[in-house]
């Protein structure tokens, strides 16, 4: 196994983090709506809202709080974890910075269209 691996998994989690979060910093004053949608449907409109802090931080309090505990269950199987393990991990950090990224921009998109 990759020894650099696991710290590169980790700083992974800690950049969604922070790219999530700056990503709210930059544009959740601009959303004028004072909830937000949370999930689509296939037909492209919101099924359900939150309110627009939660909305906008409940992705991060999800990733701060349970990426520490996946870390920890991790390194205590670090020997038989694979490389792809590892991988697979960075890539879904990545997924989810991305998905929110897009989410975000449906939010907007969605805000300024409501009257």
């Amino acid at each position: 196994m990759d020894q650099r691996l696991p710290k590169l998994a980790w700083f992974s989690c800690l950049a969604a983090i922070a790219a999530i979060s700056a990503i709210n910093l930059t544009y959740g004053g601009s959303i004028k709506t004072g909830k937000v949608p949370m999930q689509w449907g296939v037909n492209g409109q919101p099924t359900w809202f939150a309110p627009k802090a939660v909305g906008l931080w409940i992705i991060v309090a999800i990733l701060a709080v349970t990426a520490p505990g996946v870390f920890l269950n991790i390194r205590q199987k670090a020997g038989s974890a694979s490389d792809w393990y590892w991988l697979g991990m960075i890539a879904t950090f990545c997924f989810i910075a991305a998905g929110y990224a897009w989410h975000i921009s449906a939010v907007m998109a969605w805000a300024e269209a409501q009257p």
